[in-house]
């Protein structure tokens, strides 16, 4: 009996033990009175054993008994006890004891995935209390991907048929490792479904912020693009300014420049040709039809030669106004040159139509040559514009080479532009004054004269001849003739003083001044000062300024005959035939050109001229005179046939004033002439 005692105690101790290790208060109270009862009833067969001998045999057979029908069976359920199968199904309050505490959800299915129990968590996954739980069942998505990830949804079929996210998911086996049923951890749905809210919040919110972000992307790129393309467009167009010319497409003369000097950078064994062009006859074309046609004659100039020369190694260019200039590269000759000048002459001097306007224009063309004429950019376009105003003075309407004489006479031009500038201002301009003589009764008197500007420069008389064209050409000419008018009327005043009877003073306009809008106010201006009587004043025009502009001529000499001045043509009949616009003019006097009076006693035409000029002067009744009369044979002749103003050699050379008056010219009379 002794190993029955010690096998009751033992099992007795461990089921004490085991229940300090429960937490359920209701199972572990049951497991308790087992143990008490178990106590009592072994205490009780001990007690009978020990305490009644009579009964041995009957004890001996009640312990063997007792062996099997207690101790056994109490021994088979401790064990139970002590090794709980939850797949075999275990009270429900274990299973709630150690899930109940988690706060998250969890779910036990049997192995054909039906709930069998859950914590009371999951009575809000599940919608059903614990007690109300058939045909609830969970099914997976996929329970490999669950295995392998253990993550995965999962579906629960109740009336909500929710979808939650997996936390945990295990398989539940017994002890032969067959599997009974499955064990889900599953997050509260509330807080899934928040989650879920805030989470496509957030998503909505993240995707409309990227929405607009890439509205604004697109926006930027879009205004990106567009400055791109404006840009692209600005440079084009500050590429076009810079390169081309606005009116006629071609190049400019920036770009030309640029290009020459390449050229002359790059190819400097080579031979090359520049040409400088300028309209003939291009400034009447917009004085007569204004510059919309005179634009449109470049335009169509510019387009003949753009055409001419489209495939061939040659750059045009428009340097500025009717000026065009070329450059001919890697040309094989220069009779290759005079051949492309000649066709480019003919080709301008094509008629140019426009509405019912019919244009005529022609060109001069002046023509250096790489490296004979120049081996720098400036060298070359000084040679060609040099050959070019060449081939203008020479009649206009060919081409010149340059040559280096050429080059000498524009650069002495440009001395005497530059000193002519300064003379005003050195006092080194005088007036010089030639007798006019009448012949009365064979007396000779001297009733006028003509005031001729000379400059003496270092002590030394420049001639007229040298530095008077230089000064129309510059306009230089109209300062100096503003100062002609007021210097010979403050003379005229001084000797009509002087001498008590006034002088006839002529002064020469040139065609420049002629053009000048304020000549009226000059003169008038020089009369009120100076206090000159106005009709002792004389203007000299010649027929050349006159025809220039015939309507203007009439204009501005029919102002200045209002201010009481005296009006002569100069130079009549050498240029023109004037008589027919002579009835139109305010003119007082005619001159008889010198090369008509040189011809006296040698050439009977210009003898016969005179004649008809002295004869038209009568029928007109204005004056004449005859200058550069020189030899008695001229003086007769004039005076002979009705011509009796003379002025010439053959009395008097022009002097300046302090000799006229120390000679006394002034009181000069001649009898028997």
């Amino acid at each position: 009996m002794l190993y029955i005692s010690f096998f009751a105690g033992g099992t007795l101790a461990s089921i004490i033990y085991k229940g300090r290790e429960i937490k359920d208060n209701k199972y572990r109270i049951n497991l308790y009175v087992f143990a008490a009862v178990y106590a009592i009833f072994t205490i009780s067969f001990l007690y009978v054993y020990v305490y009644s001998p009579d009964m041995y045999i009957f004890s001996s057979r009640l312990g063997n008994m007792g062996v099997f029908a207690f101790i056994i069976p109490m021994a088979f359920m401790y064990r139970l006890v002590n090794n709980l199968d939850f797949a075999n199904g275990l009270p429900e309050d274990i299973i709630f004891n150690i899930i109940n505490s988690m706060n998250e959800s969890v779910i036990l299915t049997d192995k054909n995935d039906n709930i069998v129990y859950f914590n009371k968590k999951s009575e809000e996954v599940i919608g059903k209390d614990r007690k109300n739980i058939r045909d609830v069942f969970v099914t997976p998505s996929d329970f490999d991907d669950i295995e392998e990830n253990l993550s995965s949804e999962i579906y629960i079929n109740t009336k909500d048929d929710a979808i939650l996210s997996i936390m945990v998911f295990s398989n539940v086996c017994d002890k032969f490792g067959d599997i009974r049923g499955r064990i889900f951890i599953f997050q509260i749905i509330r807080q899934l479904v928040d989650a879920r809210h805030r989470l496509e919040k957030v998503k909505k919110d993240l995707e409309s912020k990227i929405a607009k972000r890439t509205r604004e992307l697109q926006e930027y790129n879009e205004k990106l693009q567009n400055e791109i393309n404006d840009r692209v467009s600005i440079e084009y167009q500050i590429r076009d300014i810079f390169c081309y010319d606005t009116l006629t497409a071609l190049y400019n003369r920036a770009y030309f420049i640029q290009e020459l000097e390449n050229t002359l950078f790059e190819d400097t064994d080579e031979l090359h040709a520049l040409m400088f062009i300028d309209l003939d006859g291009f400034k009447s074309v917009n004085d007569s039809l204004g510059h919309s046609y005179g634009d449109d004659v470049l335009i169509a100039i510019s387009d003949r030669l753009r055409h001419l020369y489209k495939y061939k190694n040659v750059v045009i260019s428009r340097f500025g106004g009717d000026e065009f200039v070329i450059l001919f590269k890697d040309v094989p000759s220069e009779t290759y040159v005079a051949t492309n000048a000649q066709t480019i002459l003919d080709t301008v001097k094509e008629t140019v139509y426009f509405d019912e306007a019919r244009i005529h224009v022609s060109a001069s063309i002046g023509i250096a040559m790489y490296p004979k004429d120049g081996t720098t950019k400036d060298e070359l376009t000084k040679s060609a514009d040099a050959a070019m105003y060449k081939a203008k003075e020479d009649g206009k309407n060919q081409y010149k080479f340059f040559q280096e004489k050429y080059r000498l006479d524009i650069e002495r031009e440009y001395d005497l532009t530059h000193n002519l500038l300064n003379a005003l201002s050195k006092d080194e301009l005088l007036l010089y004054y030639q007798p006019q003589i009448c012949i009365q009764n064979s007396t000779a008197s001297v009733i006028g004269f003509e005031a001729l500007l000379r400059w003496q420069k270092d002590g030394k008389i420049v001639h007229p001849g040298v530095f008077i064209p230089v000064a129309e050409k510059t306009n230089i000419i109209s300062d100096m003739g503003r100062w002609i008018i007021f210097e010979a009327c403050s003379q005229g005043k001084k000797w009509s003083d002087k001498y008590g009877r006034d002088f006839k003073i002529a002064i020469n306009l040139s065609a420049n001044q002629l053009m000048n809008p304020v000549l009226y106010d000059e003169i008038s201006t020089a009369l009120l000062q100076t206090g000159v009587e106005p009709s002792c004043m004389e203007f000299e025009i010649t027929e050349t300024s006159i025809v220039k502009d015939i309507k203007n001529s009439i204009t501005v000499l029919s102002m200045l005959k209002e201010l009481g001045v005296r009006i002569a043509v100069d130079d009549f009949g050498t240029k023109y035939s004037t008589f027919n616009y002579l009835k139109n003019l305010p003119v007082d006097k005619i001159k008889i050109d010198i090369s008509f009076v040189r011809g006296i006693g040698k050439n009977k035409i210009d003898e016969g001229i005179i004649l008809s000029l002295i004869s038209l002067a009568k029928g007109l009744d204005i004056e004449i005179i005859a200058e550069g009369v020189e030899t008695k044979e001229e003086l007769t002749f004039l005076v002979e046939n009705g011509c009796n103003n003379i002025q010439g050699f053959y009395f008097f050379a022009p002097m300046e004033v302090n000799d006229l008056e120390e000679r006394e010219i002034l009181n000069f009379e001649q009898e028997e002439i």
